[in-house]
């Protein structure tokens, strides 16, 4: 089956509404389907039918015969009757949204289409779950008669502090003091230091307390997060700036940190072989490079391990680096 892993997330929100429609259209399709068969030709002129209020109390017990045959089913085929139970929701659903003229049933028929969609281009679980809840999610918006200008200043708040998850899928991560202690332990001293995706400093500021000699570089791209950041080193020694880490330089720091998402990993540690120097420090938190073994795992009593590599046949030379130090 087609793997959607490698799609780029513009590409994902595109397929999102282009399955939106297209379960759009299957519902009022088979909605239309199901009212011929019930009341005729007819049925396509006249108000949505209202003749089986009584399915309102089928629902709970079709519910728990459902969620019952589901609990008793081998582990191996509960993803094929996992397709096939959705498969019997869409048509469920319309019935009901054509029986009691609800729109949110006829929601719930969309979202279960775009749900069942989603199954069948093997997205990941939670790509089905907003499938299955963008519809319904609308009609509870507008329940709520919300103002739009709510919904773009909403937009825009998020665009700027999550810029890197619409760009690289790259959520806002937030390391903290117990990383900065594990990183004060293993960087020597005077070093050079790049972290990537800095944030708002929250890494920076008190590894910069622990070692104040070392020279501490922090870049970042999502707009609100930077002026966080921006507040927050103007009056130290930290050097903050705004960019795209994929088009800044690695090559004059001895150590790169990064606390990202598993889907930049295999491009970023490309980046740090070809313009790093070698045995270089490369320092993930939370996230591995795909199979390459860390030279050490830095675990801890609370939070995420940092995983340690040492750069291996890196292009940029040893007089790049300001500390001038070996790692």
């Amino acid at each position: 089956m087609w793997n959607a892993s490698c799609v780029s997330p513009l590409s994902r929100v595109v397929r999102l509404f282009a399955l939106q429609f297209l379960a759009a259209f299957i519902t009022w399709g088979l909605g239309g389907l199901l009212a011929v068969a019930v009341r005729g030709a007819i049925a396509l002129t006249i108000e949505p039918l209202r003749t089986a209020g009584w399915l309102l109390w089928v629902c709970p017990f079709i519910g728990a015969i459902a969620a019952l045959m589901i609990a008793c089913l081998p582990r191996q085929t509960w993803r094929f009757w996992q397709n096939a139970l959705l498969s019997l929701c869409v048509p469920f659903f319309c019935f009901i949204w054509l029986c009691l003229d609800s729109p949110l049933f006829g929601c719930l028929a969309i979202g279960t289409t775009a749900a069942l969609l989603a199954c069948f281009l093997d997205e990941p679980w939670w790509w089905r779950l907003i499938h299955f809840l963008f519809a319904p999610m609308i009609w509870a918006a507008r329940q709520l008669s919300i103002s739009p200008f709510w919904h773009l200043a909403a937009f825009v708040l998020l665009l700027l502090v999550f810029r890197g998850a619409a760009s690289g899928r790259i959520p806002l991560f937030l390391s903290g003091e117990p990383a900065a202690r594990r990183l004060a332990a293993l960087l020597p001293g005077e070093a050079a230091m790049l972290d990537v995706g800095a944030g708002v400093a929250s890494l920076l500021l008190p590894l910069a307390r622990l070692r104040p000699d070392l020279r501490l570089t922090g870049i970042e791209n999502a707009p609100l997060p930077w002026i966080v950041g921006w507040l927050r080193t103007r009056n130290t020694k930290i050097d903050w700036r705004w960019g795209d880490f994929w088009r800044h330089s690695l090559s004059p720091y001895p150590a790169v940190y990064c606390f990202l998402s598993p889907a930049p990993m295999p491009e970023l540690w490309q980046k740090a072989r070809k313009e790093m120097r070698s045995e270089s420090l490369f320092i993930s938190n939370a996230f591995p490079v795909p199979d390459v073994k860390p030279e050490m795992p830095l675990g801890a009593e609370s939070g995420p391990a940092l995983y340690v590599y040492r750069v291996p046949n890196a292009g940029a030379k040893i007089s790049d680096s300001p500390s001038g130090l070996p790692v």
